[in-house]
């Protein structure tokens, strides 16, 4: 089965992660190729933990979905072509 990442309900329309690798989420653009790409994400980027939190931590995931939807920004550390990279989002500018 496909799950969303915690911050899903406010990207929903920029960011999908149709593949998990481990309790590791895999981007790829959703509808908003452009938004999705103006906020630093790239198609095959996988997020390891978004403000801290490990996604490899199952107990995160209803924590972060708590935080996110109240949240201005988000810290994501994601896993680029075998490289760690760490982006800041301002949330208030996704639709």
């Amino acid at each position: 089965a496909t799950a969303a990442p915690p911050a899903a309900p406010r990207q929903r329309h920029a960011v999908r992660a149709p593949w998990r690798r481990s309790r590791d989420y895999r981007l790829s653009p959703g509808r908003d190729t452009a938004q999705f790409t103006a906020l630093g994400f790239k198609s095959g980027d996988i997020v390891t933990s978004v403000n801290g939190y490990a996604l490899s931590d199952p107990t995160n995931t209803v924590r972060l979905y708590q935080l996110m939807r109240d949240a201005t920004d988000a810290t994501f550390d994601i896993e680029r072509d075998g490289t760690p990279v760490s982006l800041s989002v301002s949330l208030s500018t996704i639709q």
